[in-house]
């Protein structure tokens, strides 16, 4: 299990999930929020106890010294969820009737393994197991526009839906600008 930590502008939060973060190690991860700010939020390693209560603990450290620890208002404790969305989901215009939809691993397994993908097309889906990270779209009608997503689930869930984003522009775009 690991815990969420949010300095944030407002008051300092914890939220607690379950189960490992993807690629993690010993070493807390931080997230950077903007670019050219300071991260507001991080991840703790994956070996906290679940239903065990935890408080955190915040120091920064400016380069010379640390600051004095700010020490969260409640105390949390780990669960089981369900996965994060899958990451970087892309979709590429194979030909008139085929698309092509990629994507990544989930940063947070929710603390069970994740067991396979959900890809969603118009009023058509289909599940794929978790060690595929691609799936084509064919026989495609080229007159039918479609929105595509794709769900992680595992034994704890489904995820939230990641809306595909496009990875080439579409071929009229790129005529008109050769032209």
């Amino acid at each position: 299990p690991s815990m969420l930590i949010d300095s944030g502008s407002g008051r300092l939060s914890t939220i607690a999930t379950g189960g490992t973060i993807f690629g993690s190690s010993s070493i807390i991860r931080v997230e950077t929020i903007s670019n050219g700010g300071l991260p507001s939020s991080f991840i703790t390693p994956p070996i906290l106890d679940e239903g065990k209560m935890y408080l955190s603990r915040i120091s920064s450290f400016n380069g010379n010294s640390w600051s004095d620890s700010t020490i969260s208002h409640n105390s949390i404790s780990p669960s089981k969820c369900a996965p994060s969305p899958p990451r970087d989901v892309l979709v590429n215009v194979l030909s008139d009737t085929e698309l092509g939809v990629s994507w990544r691993a989930p940063v947070f397994d929710g603390g069970a393994s994740i067991a396979g993908y959900k890809i969603v097309w118009g009023d058509n889906d289909d599940m794929v197991p978790a060690s595929q990270l691609f799936f084509l779209l064919d026989n495609l009608d080229p007159e039918e526009s479609f929105l595509v997503s794709v769900t992680a689930f595992s034994s704890r869930g489904f995820s939230d839906p990641a809306l595909a984003k496009p990875l080439l522009c579409p071929m009229e775009l790129i005529e008109s600008i050769t032209l």
